[in-house]
């Protein structure tokens, strides 16, 4: 990836090395959704985008061979990067315990996430199916990065991506901001931070490939308005990589969204207010959104097709956003556990202490009687958005989606990756305006540090200690750890249940569309039958077209299979969105129900597990 991240005549883009992989990914993202529209997104075109990033590698290496230009990691501070083997060993244990977990989420990995990358590589694209996922709740973009980890070492190393790498480039970030700006130590503190920080992990989506495109755009942001002098084609490469970020936030995960337009919108309001014009902030104002959009669109093209040419089976359905408890008092509470992970007050303090350092570093530039240099405003201006985003956000999940759109366990579920982007790089980049006199308030901002990293630690030590004693960091332990649902996943990882899996397949005849809704449909052979996948929140998407092909795969029984008594009470008690998908299910279930009953299906075959039949015109 750092590779083509060297794309522009073999010089970076930014003048950080992880920013530069950063960006290498991002141009591949936005190449990916190219192929995955021409339908060429397969396992020799990946292996061939690997290959070409590593010749431009090679290539940057021989051009850089006289060392006359190398990014200047190293210096004066040697004494400190001792202390880098804390977050390196931090590191080094949380990967070895998520690398090759041995469980995962028996709904949302196995029943949707898993299909996106194998359905791409054996087809060439993830879109197709009008009651899956994707359009609605991912675009794709995480698929296609697993997809490079599971072309070379199978599906097993899906979890690679996100839980190893990129969450090692965020650490390997962090420690670079520090050292740029000449704050090695606080980076490695805030560094440790970053990676004991609890994400609740509850399935194989984007959380650390989100975190790492939001730190790269603030760096690069950053990088951005310090330059004071007329626009060049260095300002507008930093321009172009911003818009590449934001543009792959949306294309890994919908909700990511929010973070590039919360971030862009409060840049705009702090500089117009602070009256910090200039002419990089106009360029940024409006090339960032149109270059973003592009870059996007791609990924977009299913939802946007579908959206055009709307069509759908499905009946109006209006439902009263009943709101529920209000949680704000709970915002700040000690007994309240997320559901997930670590207390909700952990959260809660950590988003408004970015909030304490604004003020801190306000009244820092005050006591060292300094004016607001152009340097010190951008690094107040960028530090203070940053940290504010973080907060917005949180309280835009906690307060506002989860009264009424998800329960509060969910809200602050998705609300988590935007923190921990925002919070410990916003404050590092704000520590940088503490001078040397300023000793005991950067002893203080250092003892905070550690007092959170700690407060942390304890979650920490529970998910590694679970990923050795139930095989997975799920974060939803009590139902992880027990013993049926680690034989689930023993059995549903077996090649018995590939085999078996096929088996129904061959059931169907070959070269004809199927839909399928069953509990591992990441076996199917795609290249044999076009795949309808049905999850089911795709049934509540304004494009739904059931049915959508002639035959159907339907597994009614198992242990992963909702009930109609679960959906039932769901569609009750459960939050808005959770209560649409629930009603939605069972609409759909009872109309196969009156197919089967008027005689319009014809049964294929029938278990105690599965239900294989071709619907009559």
């Amino acid at each position: 990836m750092y590779g083509w991240g060297n794309v522009f005549y073999l010089n970076a883009v930014s003048k950080y090395i992880t920013v530069n992989i950063v960006l290498g990914m991002g141009i591949t993202l936005f190449l990916g959704g190219i192929l995955n529209i021409l339908n060429l997104a397969h396992q020799s075109t990946i292996d061939i985008i690997f290959l070409i990033g590593l010749v431009l590698f090679i290539l940057k290496i021989y051009k850089s061979r006289d060392y006359s230009y190398r990014p200047k990691l190293i210096n004066k501070e040697n004494k400190s990067y001792f202390l880098t083997l804390l977050p390196i060993t931090l590191l080094i244990i949380s990967i070895i315990s998520s690398i090759n977990p041995d469980s995962y989420n028996y709904h949302d990995d196995f029943q949707k996430y898993f299909v996106h990358p194998i359905k791409m590589l054996e087809t060439g694209s993830v879109f197709g199916s009008t009651l899956g996922a994707i359009g609605r709740e991912t675009f794709g973009g995480q698929a296609y990065f697993q997809s490079f980890y599971i072309s070379w070492l199978g599906l097993r190393a899906i979890n690679i991506f996100d839980s190893v790498f990129c969450l090692s480039l965020c650490t390997l970030l962090i420690i670079e901001q520090g050292i740029k700006q000449k704050t090695l130590t606080f980076g490695i503190l805030v560094s440790c931070l970053l990676i004991l920080i609890h994400p609740q992990f509850v399935n194989i989506s984007s959380i650390y490939s989100g975190i790492l495109f939001m730190l790269a755009s603030i760096v690069l942001m950053l990088e951005l308005f310090s330059y004071r002098h007329s626009l060049n084609f260095s300002q507008i490469k930093i321009i172009f990589g911003i818009s590449l970020c934001f543009a792959s936030l949306i294309s890994l995960k919908t909700t990511y969204g929010l973070f590039s337009g919360f971030f862009y919108m409060l840049i705009i309001i702090i500089i117009y207010f602070s009256r910090s014009f200039t002419k990089n902030f106009i360029y940024f104002i409006f090339v960032t959104p149109a270059l973003s959009l592009i870059f996007a669109t791609p990924w977009m093209f299913f939802l946007l097709q579908n959206y055009i040419f709307k069509q759908s089976t499905n009946n109006p359905l209006i439902l009263n956003p009943e709101t529920h408890q209000s949680y704000f008092s709970n915002l700040f509470s000690i007994d309240y556990c997320c559901g997930y992970g670590a207390s909700q007050i952990h959260y809660t303090m950590l988003a408004f202490f970015g909030i304490y350092l604004i003020i801190l570093s306000i009244y820092a530039l005050k006591k060292q009687n300094l004016k607001f240099e152009t340097n010190n405003k951008t690094v107040l201006l960028i530090g203070s958005t940053t940290v504010i985003s973080g907060l917005l956000i949180y309280l835009f999940f906690t307060l506002l989606i989860n009264p009424v759109y998800h329960s509060i366990y969910t809200a602050t579920r998705y609300s988590i990756p935007f923190l921990i982007a925002t919070i410990p790089l916003g404050i590092l980049i704000l520590y940088s305006l503490y001078q040397s006199n300023l000793r005991y308030l950067k002893i203080i901002v250092c003892t905070l540090i550690i007092i959170f990293s700690i407060s942390f630690f304890n979650q920490f030590k529970k998910s590694i200690t679970q990923s050795y004693e139930c095989g997975s960091k799920l974060s939803f332990s009590s139902l992880a750890c027990s013993e049926d649902y680690i034989d689930y996943n023993k059995d549903v990882l077996s090649n018995k249940k590939k085999f078996e899996i096929q088996k129904w397949q061959e059931n169907i005849p070959k070269n004809v569309p199927v839909m399928v809704w069953i509990n591992a449909p990441f076996y199917l052979n795609f290249k044999r039958n076009e795949i309808i996948e049905i999850d089911i929140a795709g049934f509540d998407n304004p494009w739904t077209i059931f049915p959508s092909a002639e035959y159907m795969i339907l597994e009614h029984t198992g242990y992963a299979t909702r009930t109609l008594k679960y959906l039932d009470y769901q569609s009750k008690t459960a939050s808005l969105y959770d209560r649409k998908v629930a009603i939605r299910t069972i609409q759909h279930i009872n109309k196969i129900r009156d197919l089967n009953n008027s005689g319009k299906l014809k049964i294929i075959k029938e278990d105690s597990e599965v239900l294989i039949f071709q619907i009559l015109e």
